[in-house]
């Protein structure tokens, strides 16, 4: 086990997370990359995979010619039915049937808000002692690599697992870095504004898909993108009222139903409330 581990030099990734805090999705998304590689790294990929609701690929950056290839088409795709949003609305799509490992109920997130979630993990379907003797000791060598990648002050999280355990690192780290969710969402939203043109057609296409792709993995919705630009007409102004939209930013779950016409009304309330607007100020 450890012999695979010096092989695929894991230890040579690293995230500094003092330097570069916004990097931790990067460096999460390396480290699957290389464990998958390992013998029953899938078995543990996949096992986190379900617990923190990550997905792997996303349908809609993935080229028709791949996804719509019959010979690209696994012999065990079934149709299987979606559930969209909080609506109830469903749809019929061809998908592979998910191992145990990756059976998320999908009401989990929708039900939850943004705090509540933060001390909860979703279900993966299966007991964590289940995964097989072999899968627990490349779980526990793991951790040890996790330890040395890990730079700066945010090691100190890995310090919080119930035993060496790679997967309970990760989550860890993951629900720590999601406590500032909405700056890696603003961050992405804000890379996307910076997309531009050089002329140079490979390095186009190479930035729009690390742009879209992040914006995919920040779990942005268009409400994130409504309230990051509401909060920013504040920008030098009245910072209480900012201060009140991170914090429903935070405190909820955010979604496509997310009633924001009620948002922008407390706020606009507030504002009056105090007399911050035009109208108030020239009354007195």
């Amino acid at each position: 086990m450890v012999a695979d581990l010096e092989k695929y030099k894991l230890s040579q990734i690293s995230w500094d997370s003092d330097k570069e805090p916004h990097k931790f999705g990067e460096f999460m998304s390396l480290m699957s990359t290389l464990v998958r590689a390992l013998a029953y790294g899938s078995v543990l990929e996949d096992y986190l995979d379900a617990k923190l609701g990550r997905a792997r690929f996303h349908n809609v950056t993935t080229p028709s010619f791949l996804a719509e290839d019959p010979e690209f088409a696994r012999p065990d795709t079934r149709v299987v039915e979606l559930n969209i949003g909080d609506a109830g609305s469903t749809t019929n799509t061809t998908a592979s049937a998910p191992s145990s490992a990756a059976r998320v109920p999908s009401a989990t997130r929708s039900t939850m808000s943004h705090t509540e979630s933060q001390r909860t993990l979703q279900s993966a379907g299966m007991n964590y002692w289940d995964l097989g003797a072999k899968a627990l000791e490349l779980d526990a060598s793991l951790f040890n690599v996790l330890r040395t990648c890990v730079k700066g002050s945010k090691g100190i999280m890995l310090t919080c697992v119930q035993f060496p355990s790679y997967l309970q690192g990760m989550c860890v780290l993951y629900k720590h870095a999601d406590l500032s969710k909405y700056d890696r969402i603003t961050r992405a939203l804000d890379g996307m504004d910076t997309l531009q043109w050089n002329g140079d057609v490979l390095a186009w296409q190479s930035d729009a898909m690390r742009m879209i792709k992040e914006l995919l993995d920040s779990g942005v919705s268009i409400m994130h993108f409504v309230l990051s630009r509401v909060m920013k007409s504040f920008d030098g102004k009245l910072k209480t009222i900012q201060y009140k939209i991170a914090e429903d930013i935070n405190g909820r779950e955010i979604n496509d139903q997310t009633n924001v016409f009620d948002m922008v009304q407390s706020y606009a309330a507030d504002i009056a409330t105090v007399g911050d607007s035009k109208e108030t100020l020239r009354c007195l």
